[in-house]
C-alpha cells in the first residue's frame, strides 16, 4: 500500500463524508457509489503520468481540483415539499450564487457551481442552506508549462486522452492504468472519520522524460520572437538537435502550432551540402569539378526555361560552388546526378537522407513532407531540386538531414524522448562526408555564412533562402534559413533557423544566419541547471 496512493484514497473520502448528512444522504442507481447498509465503496481514479524536461523539471502534471455541483433534481423535491420560509431560505441562497428560482423549474439536472484548488475556498462561496444539495468531487485537471512554445510540442489532454504533441504519442505510457477503490465503514449520524476496511490502489500511468532543457528552449523562443519581431516577419523557428544521439534540446515555433514537425516547407539552398554529397557518392562527379556561372542556366537545352543565380560567380570549382552557394553549379551537378543513375536512382538518395518519409519523432501528427515519386517529374524537376525548390521537407526532416553530412555520414533519428535508444544508419562514406563538412566550414569562414561566425569556434554550416510560391508562381516573399553544427571538427550540436516573410532584408545570410550566431554565442552565457559545455579559449564577458 504505498502512501501517496492512500493519501489520495483519504483526501476522496473525507471530502465526502464532511458533506454526508443523514438527513438528506442521496443514493444513485447509476453504480458509481454503491452500498451495503454503512459501508460504501468509493471508486479511486489513477493518475495520468508526468512529462519532465532533461533535468526533470515538471512540463505537465496532473493537480487535484475540487467541484461543487449543484444536484437540482434533489434540491427541486425538498423544495416543493418545504414550508413557506424554507422556500424562501432557498431561494435567498440561490440569489447570493446569481442563480434565478426559476431554475427549480427547469429540467436541468446538476449545475457546476465553482472549481478550486482548495476545498475550503470553495465552500466558502456557498450559502449554507445550499449545501445539503452539493456535491463536492475531486477531480485531476492537466496543467503545463504554457510558455515558450511547449503546448505545441506537450499537445493537449481531453476527456483522460492526450490530444496532439507528445501527449497524444506517449498516451498508453502517460494514461492511468487501472482505477482503484476504498471501502468505508460510516457509523453515527455524522461521522468525518470513517473506518477503513479495504484499499485497492490505483495503477497510475508512467512518468515521461523529455530531451528538451526548459532553459535553452526559453532562451531559443526569446531570441526567434525578437528576430521575427525586428523583421516584421510572419514566423520564426528553431531546432537545436545532439549530433550524436538524435536528442532534441529544444524545438520552438511563434506559431500556434508545431511547424516544425506538422508542416513543411521549401528548404532553398540548405540542401545542397544533401545535393552536393550525393554526387559524390554516386561518382556523379569529383573534387575535379569545374564549372563557369554565368549566372543563369538552362537546366534543359532545347526547353526555354532558365534558372537564375544572384549574381554571376565565374569559374567555381567544387568548394567554391557550395561556399558561395551557386544555384547553376547545383543544377549543372543535379544533371550529372540524373545522367549518372537517372531520376529514380536521384529520388532513392534523397530517400536515403529521410526527405519524403515521417522521421518518427514522438510528436503526434508528423507528416512526411512532399517528395513526389519519379514517375511524376517534370523534365526540370531534378534542377529545382538542386536549390532546394519543388521539394517539401519538414525542419525536422531538413536538420536530420544534414546532420548526417556533419555525423560523418551517419544518419541518427530524431528524438524527443530522453531514454530512448539511439537510431542510426550509414547514409554516405566518411570521406564524402568530411569533404561536404569541410566546405560548409568555409561557408562560414568566407563564404555566404560569415554573419554566422562565433569567436573562437569553428561552425560547419549553410545558408538557404527559398522563394516562396502562390498560385503555382514564385512571388517575392521569402523564407531565410541557417543551419550549422559545432564544434565543426567533432560536431556536439547542430541548430536550424528560419524566419519566414522577414521584411527588408531577406537573404539566409543576412536574416538567420546572425541570428544563429546569436543563439550559439548566448548559450555561453546561460545560467542552466546543467549548462552545455563552454568551448576552451573562450573569454567569458565580464560586463
Amino acid at each position: 500500500m504505498e502512501s501517496k496512493e492512500y493519501s489520495r484514497a483519504l483526501l476522496i473520502a473525507i471530502a465526502f463524508s464532511i458533506f454526508v448528512l443523514v438527513a438528506f444522504l442521496k443514493i444513485s442507481t447509476g453504480g458509481v457509489w454503491s452500498t451495503a447498509g454503512s459501508v460504501w465503496k468509493i471508486p479511486i481514479p489513477p493518475e495520468r503520468g508526468k512529462i519532465e524536461d532533461r533535468n526533470g523539471r515538471i512540463l505537465a502534471t496532473n493537480v487535484q481540483v475540487y467541484k461543487a455541483y449543484l444536484d437540482l433534481s434533489f434540491l427541486r423535491r425538498y423544495y416543493e415539499g418545504a414550508d413557506s420560509g424554507s422556500r424562501r431560505e432557498i431561494e435567498a441562497a440561490l440569489d447570493l450564487l446569481g442563480l434565478p428560482k426559476e431554475i427549480l423549474h427547469s429540467d436541468k439536472k446538476f449545475i457546476l457551481l465553482g472549481a478550486s484548488r482548495k476545498r475550503e475556498e470553495l465552500l466558502s462561496e456557498i450559502p449554507p442552506t445550499i449545501l445539503p444539495f452539493v456535491n463536492v468531487s475531486m477531480e485531476m485537471k492537466r496543467m503545463r508549462v504554457k510558455d515558450s512554445s511547449i503546448p505545441t510540442i506537450l499537445g493537449n489532454v481531453v476527456d483522460g486522452r492526450g490530444i496532439g504533441g507528445v501527449e497524444e504519442y506517449m498516451d498508453e505510457a502517460l494514461k492511468g492504468r487501472r482505477w482503484g477503490d476504498i471501502k468505508l465503514r460510516y457509523t453515527g449520524f455524522l461521522n468525518l472519520q470513517p473506518e477503513v476496511l479495504g484499499f485497492n490502489p490505483p495503477i497510475d500511468g508512467s512518468d515521461v522524460r523529455l530531451s528538451l532543457d526548459l532553459d535553452l528552449q526559453r532562451f531559443m523562443y526569446s531570441e526567434i520572437l525578437r528576430a521575427v519581431k525586428e523583421s516584421s516577419a510572419v514566423s520564426g523557428g528553431a531546432i537545436m538537435m545532439e549530433v550524436k544521439t538524435g536528442k532534441i534540446l529544444a524545438m520552438v515555433t511563434t506559431r500556434n502550432w508545431n511547424d516544425n514537425v506538422l508542416g513543411y516547407i521549401e528548404p532553398g539552398s540548405t540542401i545542397k551540402p544533401v545535393i552536393y554529397s550525393i554526387a559524390l557518392q554516386s561518382g556523379a562527379v569529383d573534387t575535379s569539378f569545374h564549372h563557369t556561372c554565368k549566372g543563369w542556366i538552362k537546366p534543359v537545352e532545347n526547353l526555354n526555361i532558365r534558372i537564375g543565380d544572384i549574381k554571376a560567380h565565374g569559374e567555381v570549382d567544387l568548394e567554391k560552388a557550395l561556399v558561395e552557394s551557386c544555384n547553376t553549379a547545383s543544377v549543372k551537378i543535379a544533371k550529372r546526378i540524373v545522367e549518372k543513375i537517372g531520376n529514380r536512382g536521384f529520388y532513392e538518395w534523397l530517400r536515403k537522407f529521410g526527405f519524403g518519409e515521417k522521421t518518427g519523432i514522438e510528436i503526434a501528427g508528423e507528416v512526411a513532407g512532399a517528395l513526389r515519386k519519379p514517375e511524376e517529374w517534370s523534365a526540370i524537376d531534378f534542377a529545382e531540386f538542386a536549390i532546394g525548390q519543388g521539394i517539401g521537407v519538414t525542419p525536422i526532416q531538413l536538420i536530420a538531414a544534414l546532420n548526417a553530412v556533419v555525423n560523418g555520414g551517419v544518419y541518427v533519428k530524431p528524438s524527443i524522448l530522453l531514454n530512448s535508444p539511439v537510431v542510426e544508419r550509414r547514409v554516405i562514406d566518411r570521406r564524402v562526408a568530411d569533404t561536404i563538412k569541410s566546405f560548409m566550414v568555409e561557408v562560414v569562414e568566407r563564404g555566404t555564412g560569415v554573419k554566422a561566425k562565433v569567436a573562437n569556434l569553428k561552425i560547419a554550416g549553410k545558408t538557404g533562402t527559398a522563394q516562396k510560391a502562390e498560385g503555382g508562381k514564385y512571388v517575392k516573399k521569402y523564407r531565410s534559413l541557417f543551419v550549422g553544427a559545432f564544434p565543426a571538427d567533432d560536431p556536439e550540436y547542430i541548430l536550424l533557423v528560419q524566419i519566414d516573410e522577414p521584411k527588408g532584408e531577406y537573404l539566409g545570410g543576412d536574416v538567420a544566419a546572425p541570428l544563429f550566431a546569436k543563439i550559439v554565442d548566448g548559450m555561453r552565457y546561460m545560467e542552466m541547471e546543467k549548462p552545455i559545455r563552454v568551448y576552451p579559449g573562450v573569454l567569458p564577458d565580464l560586463r
